[in-house]
């Protein structure tokens, strides 16, 4: 084990403060040693004070439940390690914004009832009115992944740009289960979120510290700063967070170096359509990690890709279109709706529905009988729809290799054999499907159900 209370030291870190650690480093998702030795150390360090992580949690308004044990976060492998640890307590009352505490303040921590996920009710809130004890800290990670305190700061000035939604769902917890409401603030259509272009360059003043230990960089700041920094701009103009416009093709040259979509057989107007399909969707999904970390909008740039460059499916700029949009009724499914509708048409929301599991467009929890309802919705889909979906099956199977969750794997391969079975008897006289029974056993022979 490496010891990192030096470096916590070096940072002018105390044993009394309150350390939350911004643990949405992608960096950390596939290193559990640096996750495992820097948890040991700040448990042992931060002995008169107390550490929290975030555990956010998509489950709530995914899933319709949020459970305080079972349900897993999107915040990195470090957050997940840290909840499971002795002592620590995950807060039960915002689902969509919990975080897990360590320390004298966990127990009061994990019992807040706040109104909406970043308001003053909220453990942000809580720690915004401690700031002089706060020390925000940033392992191998840049302080742009962290804008917690930003939304919170959002909230606060209540900008223009964002609206209040009440959200409701089931929590499972030591008392039980019950259903409980708590405010978001959801961002509005149009420009660009500052946030992270801001925090870095905050992170190039005087208030933020750095050291390298053992290969692993830590930063440091108070939250006091953090704050004053942001307030002053604020102070000017409370929207300064928020270009006025942002150019969509902007969004898609930000991607494009990672993902590549094959455009060259489109017309100007058809790629401006997609242009702004992704705008749209990169707003929708902007805080979204898939369950390895990943940024989600890579996800439906990855079907797309596999669609074109391995499927080989002539597809046109509609097709395109439903597939980068599959998911998105999995956010705020009635609004989402009723807003691609009102952008792009009835001609694109009405397949989506297709790709929407039950439970979700029911707003209910989920059943036994959900996941084959869902595959019968498949086998009743048009050819092409069935083509985009089996794309996303492939990327799904080639992401659930790495997961560590065994009884996540397993549930996902048995539900996955309907597909396969469905191809098996598909490819004897369909020669894509052919194609893409060879694309899936290719990739079943590398899964194993063990962790």
């Amino acid at each position: 084990m490496v010891d990192y209370v030096e470096a916590l030291r070096k940072l002018g870190i105390n044993k009394d403060d309150i350390v939350y650690v911004a643990s949405s480093a992608v960096g950390m998702i596939w290193n559990p040693e640096i996750c495992n030795d820097s948890c040991i150390s700040l448990r042992n360090y931060i002995t008169e004070g107390s550490v929290l992580m975030p555990t956010f949690c998509s489950d709530f308004y995914k899933e319709g439940v949020f459970d305080l044990e079972k349900s897993g976060t999107i915040c990195g492998l470090i957050s997940d390690y840290f909840r499971k640890m002795d002592g620590v307590k995950r807060s039960r009352f915002s689902p969509m914004h919990s975080v897990a505490t360590l320390g004298k303040d966990a127990k009061e921590i994990s019992e807040l009832r706040p109104e909406t996920s970043y308001g003053e009710s909220s453990v942000f809130g809580w720690m915004a009115e401690r700031s002089k004890r706060v020390k925000l800290l940033f392992i191998d990670c840049s302080i742009n992944d962290g804008m917690a305190f930003i939304h919170y700061l959002e909230e606060i000035y209540k900008v223009d740009y964002r609206f209040l939604v009440n959200l409701s769902g089931k929590v499972r917890d030591f008392d039980g289960e019950r259903t409980i409401s708590i405010g978001w603030y959801a961002k509005k259509e149009g420009g660009e979120f500052l946030g992270p272009k801001i925090a870095g360059e905050f992170e190039k003043t005087h208030y933020v510290k750095s050291v390298i230990y053992n290969n692993s960089e830590f930063k440091v700041c108070s939250l006091e700063d953090f704050l004053n920094y942001f307030k002053t701009l604020m102070d000017k103009d409370k929207n300064v967070l928020r270009s006025k416009k942002l150019d969509s093709k902007y969004v898609y040259s930000r991607l494009k170096s990672h993902i590549e979509v094959d455009l060259g057989k489109y017309t100007d107007e058809e790629i401006q359509i997609f242009y702004d399909a992704l705008n749209y969707i990169n707003e929708l999904y902007i805080y979204r990690r898939r369950d390895q970390g990943t940024p989600f909008i890579t996800h439906p740039l990855e079907v797309i890709k596999i669609l074109q460059k391995e499927f080989k499916v002539e597809m046109t700029i509609k097709d395109i279109l439903i597939a980068l949009m599959h998911d998105a009724l999995w956010v705020d499914c009635d609004n989402t709706k009723n807003d691609i509708r009102h952008r792009f048409g009835a001609e694109i929301v009405d397949p989506i529905l297709l790709f929407t599991k039950p439970h979700i467009l029911e707003k209910r929890e989920k059943e036994n009988s959900d996941e084959e309802r869902f595959f019968q919705s498949f086998i009743d889909m048009e050819e092409r729809y069935k083509y985009i979906k089996l794309a996303d099956k492939l990327h799904n199977l080639r992401d659930i290799k790495n997961c560590k969750d065994v009884d996540k794997k397993e549930k996902y391969l048995v539900n996955f054999n309907r597909y396969v079975s469905f191809l098996q008897k598909e490819s004897y006289e369909n020669d894509m499907y052919k194609r893409i029974l060879g694309k899936v056993m290719e990739e079943l022979k590398n899964v194993s159900i063990v962790g």
